[in-house]
């Protein structure tokens, strides 16, 4: 691997580093708004659960007027028939309230009472109708909220698992570009030794190429007295 091979390596690396940081950052945003959505439908889901809770509530307190007064108007009938199937009772209580009433006149109090125990009921029936929808509204409003804080956990989950993913890509990226600059540094170390025995070499070879120049010269200025001497003869054997 040559060192553009390399340069064009870190190059792609840091490139796709960048972009995975930047991936990351969007998953985070988006794991930051689906826990805020979770939140707001939690407390959607309270709201909710504490106005169940106070329907209920309603709902116990009118079953228990209900009954109270139909206790109390079971009971006025029960008197009154006791009062009409003993009949020397209003006969000896002349001055009492049912001594004051015919036969006929009875019967309509008790068409009376019957028509407004009947209206009560069909009143507190409408009550619990309405109450028992409001509470089935709240269960199926209960289970889609489970459903989507579900549905916001799974996807949490998941982006949970992504973020590792990509944490532990970016990882293996950085210890990537680590170990690549490490080899660059070594490669530059070493061409840097290279580089430097050569301008040694250089350095070396120019003292030779001086000293060379300088014997060419030597040569250059004695040849030609060689060449006269050479022209004149041998020269007398030395006594």
């Amino acid at each position: 691997m040559n060192p553009k091979e390399v340069q064009q390596n870190l190059s792609d690396a840091s490139k796709e580093l960048s972009v995975l940081r930047s991936e990351c950052a969007d998953r985070e945003a988006l794991v930051g708004k689906a826990e805020m959505e979770l939140q707001n439908v939690r407390h959607h889901w309270d709201t909710e659960n504490m106005c169940a809770m106070k329907a209920e509530n309603e709902i116990q307190k009118l079953t228990k007027v209900h009954q109270k007064d139909s206790e109390d108007k079971l009971t006025f009938l029960h008197n009154l028939y006791q009062r009409l199937a003993v009949g020397c009772v209003l006969i000896k209580q002349p001055e009492g309230l049912l001594g004051r009433f015919s036969w006929p006149e009875l019967c309509t109090v008790l068409q009376e009472h019957v028509d407004a125990l009947t209206s009560d009921l069909h009143r507190a029936n409408e009550k619990i109708s309405h109450l028992e929808y409001a509470c089935k509204k709240r269960d199926d409003a209960m289970k889609e909220q489970q459903t989507q804080e579900n549905t916001f956990c799974k996807q949490a989950k998941e982006v949970k698992e992504r973020k590792a993913g990509w944490q532990k890509r970016k990882k293996d990226l950085e210890q990537h570009y680590s170990a690549l600059t490490g080899e660059v540094h070594a490669r530059e170390q070493n061409c840097q030794v290279v580089a430097d025995k050569a301008k040694e070499k250089v350095a070396n070879l120019e003292k030779i190429r001086h000293q060379m120049a300088l014997e060419l010269l030597h040569l250059k200025q004695v040849l030609p007295v060689c060449l006269r001497i050479d022209s004149r003869g041998p020269l007398p054997p030395l006594l």
